[in-house]
């Protein structure tokens, strides 16, 4: 049995997109090993540990997340006036928090790293292996200073979404390319302290490209490791259905509604968006 530990944002109850599908391997790799699931809080509700499909959970906290939690509950819940007031102090600190994350020489938030690697380091259990899932890639650079104070752990970063040429995250195309080298430099430290490294399909020719690390990436596809689909339960009609983002520059609804636009022209069924 081997003692696992993920480091990723959002998990269970409120599982962001990248949580769902590290839970899919959490949940395999828990039968048989002692899983543990580093993640950030998203309510201040949550309680700091949990027990869930035999995995255990141990939600980390920024002040950061704490302020904004506060002034968004006070703008929601406070008389029409007071309402106004909080929701524009809740819109200036997201303001500057962004500024602040704008200016600086990376796109890593200091405080979400210092509150990853706090709670490793609260981990009694000796570790085997780190599994930090990006994004966030404040869980890949808290693993790797624990991998510089514990040589043993074995240490597999898990990426799902890119870093360096996330347009999304530095915001600004200008900013994206001044930060650059700083960014790579990151992601050529994170392939020298790791045991290996894996990455979704479509990162793969990325990494191969930039870096000389091609005997520790691992190109994967997203983990569909259970199977929900009980026969063929069609009533007549075939449903279509989307969940996810659009985005001009990352993923441009365009082509996707035309293509079923001219599909649903064609067949009984239909499309639903979430």
């Amino acid at each position: 049995m081997k003692n696992i530990v993920f480091v990723l944002g959002e998990y269970y109850p409120n599982f962001s997109a990248v949580g769902k599908c590290a839970y899919r391997v959490a949940s395999e790799l828990a039968v048989d090993n002692s899983v543990k699931v580093i993640c950030l809080k998203s309510s201040a509700k949550e309680k700091r540990k949990e027990i869930f499909n035999n995995q255990m959970i141990i939600r980390a906290n920024t002040n950061e997340y704490g302020i904004r939690e506060k002034l968004a509950d006070k703008a929601k819940n406070s008389p029409k006036y007071k309402k106004i007031f909080y929701k524009t102090l809740y819109n200036i600190f997201r303001a500057q928090k962004a500024m602040q994350l704008l200016f600086s020489k990376t796109t890593i938030n200091k405080e979400k790293v210092n509150a990853f690697y706090k709670s490793l380091t609260e981990i009694q259990d000796e570790i085997d292996i780190i599994i930090p899932c990006c994004f966030p890639m404040e869980s890949v650079i808290a693993s790797i200073l624990y991998k510089k104070t514990h040589s043993k752990v074995k240490l597999v970063p898990y990426l799902f979404d890119p870093f360096t040429e996330s347009l999304s995250l530095h915001r600004l195309q200008l900013n994206k390319i001044i930060k650059r080298k700083n960014h790579l430099n990151l992601e050529k430290e994170m392939l020298k302290y790791a045991d290996k490294v894996i990455v979704m399909k479509h990162l793969y020719s990325f990494f191969t490209k930039n870096f000389d690390y091609d005997d520790k990436i691992i190109p994967a596809e997203h983990p569909l490791l259970s199977n929900q689909c009980n026969g063929n339960n069609y009533d007549g009609a075939l449903r279509f259905v989307y969940t996810g983002i659009f985005h001009s520059k990352v993923r441009h609804p365009k082509l996707f509604l035309q293509l079923m636009d001219y599909a649903l022209k064609e067949m009984s069924a239909e499309l639903n968006i979430y």
